[in-house]
């Protein structure tokens, strides 16, 4: 049987050694990705401390660790415990990079400093992308942010290190490619995601399924991610029940957005 999809190798290579313990593997491998969820949430913690108090920062932290959806991951061996870790570490150092340094720090050591942190989240970004492709989304936003910032230079470097890293990659899973082998990308470009004949989309479809996905996620699946009991009565009830729940609760995240943007400008 051919691939039918080619996955980056980071997952595979993280696992690899736990195979050389035989029986025990799968539960080794099952203990080290709930480390990392562990890592991970304490990674998120120490974000939420760079925009709130101690208090809330735990809140949120423990709010994120007791999400049903979370905890499902971390009890699983798949690759989105790992890309969290990493693309959550990213961004803690792309955001520490983007920060201004006391003025009693000579220039040189607040460019010394800069360059430490963006390496770093260079670094993790690598490491997210090479776990799930999906990682070149954060690669986009961390561009956006540098050109809004017309921090250039940063801009310049994360551009030409992750378009060598991310052609590398593309060019070797188009060059073992079984022919008929199928991306999300070719799916999304389809007519029919599920039937390979039906053709290329039309503008009209590409907006319509955008819209489709963007409800689907924004007021069913990350409010039921964020807030677990809605989640929990979402297999009880149906999700056009909890819909007004659902909406209610992304308005207010619209609200939170905007009120923080206004006070961390």
């Amino acid at each position: 049987e051919p691939h039918i999809t080619i996955y980056p190798p980071l997952f595979s290579i993280l696992l690899a050694p736990f195979f050389l313990f035989g029986d025990n593997a799968i539960l080794l491998i099952k203990i080290f990705i709930a480390l990392l969820a562990a890592v991970s949430l304490l990674i998120t913690k120490r974000l939420f401390q760079r925009f709130f108090d101690n208090n809330l920062s735990l809140l949120l932290t423990a709010t994120a660790g007791v999400s049903l959806l979370f905890y499902w991951y971390s009890a699983k061996i798949l690759s989105e415990i790992p890309f969290l870790l990493f693309s959550l570490a990213s961004v803690y150092f792309f955001i520490k990079s983007t920060e201004k340094v006391p003025e009693k720090i000579r220039f040189s050591n607040k460019k010394l400093a800069i360059d430490k942190y963006f390496a770093l989240s260079l670094f993790f970004l690598l490491l997210s992308f090479y776990t799930r492709t999906i990682g070149i989304t954060l690669a986009a936003a961390f561009a956006v942010l540098l050109l809004s910032k017309k921090q250039y230079r940063n801009l310049a470097v994360l551009g030409i290190v992750f378009l060598i890293a991310a052609s590398a990659w593309f060019v070797y899973a188009g060059s073992v490619a079984a022919p008929g082998s199928d991306s999300y990308f070719d799916q999304f470009l389809r007519k029919d995601v599920g039937d390979v004949s039906s053709g290329p989309a039309t503008i009209p479809d590409l907006a319509v399924r955008i819209a489709g996905n963007s409800a689907f996620y924004f007021l069913s699946s990350i409010p039921e991610t964020v807030l677990s009991p809605l989640q929990a009565l979402a297999h009880f009830f149906s999700r056009t029940s909890l819909l007004s729940i659902s909406a209610l609760l992304f308005l207010v995240f619209l609200i939170g957005v905007v009120v923080f943007l206004k006070k961390n400008k």
